[in-house]
C-alpha cells in the first residue's frame, strides 16, 4: 500500500512540475497546454481515488483486528494460567479442581484465536485469504 501511495505522490509531483515548467513559457500550442492540464487533473483524481480505497482497506483491517482482540486476550490469559510439568510432560490448569492433565485438543482450543462471527460487510475476500493461511 505504501508503494501505491508513493507512486501516486510521485505522479502528482511530476505532473505539477511539468505544468510549472512547460506551461509558463509560451512556446507550446494551446492544445498541448490543455492536454497537459487535463492529464494532470486526471492523474490527481486517480491518486485521490486510490487513496480512498487504500484508506478503506486500512479501516477494514482495523475492524478485523478489533474483532480478534478479545479472543487474543482470552488466549493469552489461558496461556498465563496453564502450567507445564516437565517430569510428566503434561500441561495442566491449576484452577481446575482436581488438577488433571489436559489433552492436546483441550489446550489447542484454549489457546486458539478465532474471532466471533463477523458481519459480512467487514471482511473482504483479500483479508479472508490472508487469515486462512
Amino acid at each position: 500500500m505504501m508503494r501505491t501511495m508513493a507512486i501516486g505522490v510521485l505522479l502528482v509531483t511530476l505532473c505539477s512540475f511539468f505544468i510549472i515548467v512547460l506551461l509558463v513559457p509560451a512556446n507550446l500550442p494551446d492544445w498541448a497546454r490543455w492536454l497537459q492540464a487535463v492529464v494532470t487533473i486526471i492523474i490527481i483524481l486517480a491518486v485521490l481515488v486510490a487513496s480512498f480505497f487504500a484508506f478503506q482497506r486500512i479501516v477494514q483491517g482495523d475492524l478485523q483486528s478489533q474483532s480478534l482482540l478479545p479472543a487474543w486476550d482470552n488466549a493469552i490469559a489461558n496461556w498465563n494460567r496453564l502450567r507445564y510439568c516437565k517430569r510428566d510432560n503434561v500441561v495442566f490448569d491449576p484452577q481446575q479442581t482436581p488438577s488433571k492433565p489436559l489433552t492436546d485438543e483441550v489446550v489447542k482450543s484454549m489457546l486458539s484465536v478465532e474471532a466471533p462471527s463477523e458481519p459480512a460487510d467487514i471482511t473482504t475476500p483479500r483479508i479472508a485469504q490472508r487469515t486462512s493461511h
